[in-house]
């Protein structure tokens, strides 16, 4: 199923939440995640890597490596997609897609990360 992510400062965004099974329509990507789900991305935090109108496939069940893109839940309520660089001593190093900005983040600031499946066009959607 595909929701809606509104781009906020500083590349943040907030998850608008459909029910598990709604959405906006729905794509068909292969995966073995029961729990994937599609967000489609809007603003231009992300570019060139994301666009805006594109969707992201987020496969929150895989482990996700260095150099891949992950989706990022803050305890605070804020999301982001980042490339993930590494973790270690209690802190995780992402990069920022658009300006290449490296981001520390500590581990208790962090309430999930979830791996970024892949980026789809907005001609795959289905109604």
């Amino acid at each position: 199923m595909v929701g809606t992510a509104s781009l906020g400062m500083d590349g943040y965004w907030t998850d608008l939440e459909y029910p598990k099974g709604q959405g906006d329509g729905y794509f068909e990507f292969p995966t073995t995640d029961r729990d994937a789900y599609v967000l489609q991305v809007r603003g231009g935090s992300m570019h060139p890597a994301i666009r805006s109108g594109w969707y992201v496939v987020i496969e929150p069940n895989k482990s996700p490596q260095m150099g891949e893109f992950v989706m990022v839940k803050l305890v605070d309520g804020r999301s982001t997609v980042k490339e993930f660089l590494w973790h270690r001593d209690g802190e995780y190093v992402l990069n920022a897609i658009s300006t290449g900005e490296r981001l520390v983040i500590a581990e208790d600031d962090i309430e999930a990360i979830h791996h970024v499946g892949g980026i789809l066009p907005p001609s795959g959607r289905q109604a």
